[in-house]
């Protein structure tokens, strides 16, 4: 039971470690995207999966996700915005 208890605890750690790290490289790579243009920034965004998608667009400030939804197309607008509000972002 102590090895049990023990090697969940290393898992743990090792799982916050990994989510720091990705989340440290999402913030990275939306500071790119906040100096993009945002027609530019829209384009790509759209061709991502929406889990890859919403993940930077729940990174970047409010003045430049404003900026780039407004360079999408409103369906998919509409369709980040609300998967945005689920997460709480």
């Amino acid at each position: 039971m102590k090895q049990t208890v023990s090697d969940l605890k290393q898992q743990l750690k090792k799982a916050q470690q990994q989510q720091a790290a990705n989340q440290k490289k999402l913030k990275e790579i939306a500071s790119t995207y906040e100096n993009m243009n945002p027609e530019n920034a829209a384009a790509i965004i759209q061709k991502m999966s929406d889990q890859e998608a919403t993940g930077i667009l729940s990174q970047l400030s409010s003045e430049t996700l404003a900026n780039v939804l407004e360079k999408m197309s409103a369906d998919k607008a509409a369709k980040y915005t609300q998967m945005l509000g689920r997460t709480g972002s």
